[in-house]
């Protein structure tokens, strides 16, 4: 096994910051990604979330499912995607709150290429990553590994803070857009 692979495999660190940052997930933002990311079987798939920030909750009412060329073991996002995924949270007054993709085994940590090609980089930006391309789903969300973008890097976050500090309500009232079909769900 190359060393590379070695050290990709091992499990990494999970943290549990002491904030007060909370997330609130509508529950047709986890369908329409879960659904997303079973298309894409047998490669890797991904969708973006987006909402608004009210004090120090975070609201992921909005999923946009950008074009993607993808392979087994990754994915390229189009740039004019991007660039319509951008004029979309204009559009919609949303901000850009993270991405889930999946991966095609058990491990759920961020390998380097994830790290390193992430779109919009921002501070607080989440990154989940679904295991087994979603085949299982994404509720629980322990089952994902749930990272965020903290002084240039990505970190795992630990199963306490995201008992505590997400929650998934029911929801029909998302914005749900497939650029790869030019469509658009309300």
């Amino acid at each position: 096994m190359g060393e590379w692979k070695k050290k990709w495999w091992l499990p990494k660190k999970r943290v549990n910051p002491k904030d007060d940052l909370h997330y609130v997930i509508a529950s047709d933002i986890i369908t329409f990604t879960t659904k997303v990311l079973q298309q894409y079987d047998p490669h890797e798939g991904i969708v973006y979330w987006a909402g608004s920030k009210k004090g120090n909750t975070c609201f992921v009412t909005m999923a946009i499912a950008p074009t993607a060329i993808t392979h087994e073991g990754q994915f390229i996002v189009d740039h004019l995607s991007n660039a319509r995924a951008i004029l979309a949270l204009h559009e919609y007054a949303r901000s850009h709150l993270g991405q889930v993709h999946s991966h095609p085994g058990t491990c759920v940590d961020h390998s380097g290429p994830d790290d390193r090609e992430a779109a919009f980089k921002t501070e607080g930006l989440l990154s989940l990553v679904v295991p087994c391309y979603g085949r299982q789903g994404m509720d629980p969300l322990l089952q994902c590994g749930i990272h965020r973008f903290k002084k240039k890097t990505f970190v795992r976050l630990g199963n306490k803070y995201i008992k505590s500090h997400f929650r998934i309500i029911s929801s029909e009232g998302s914005v749900l857009i497939d650029l790869r079909n030019k469509k658009e769900y309300r």
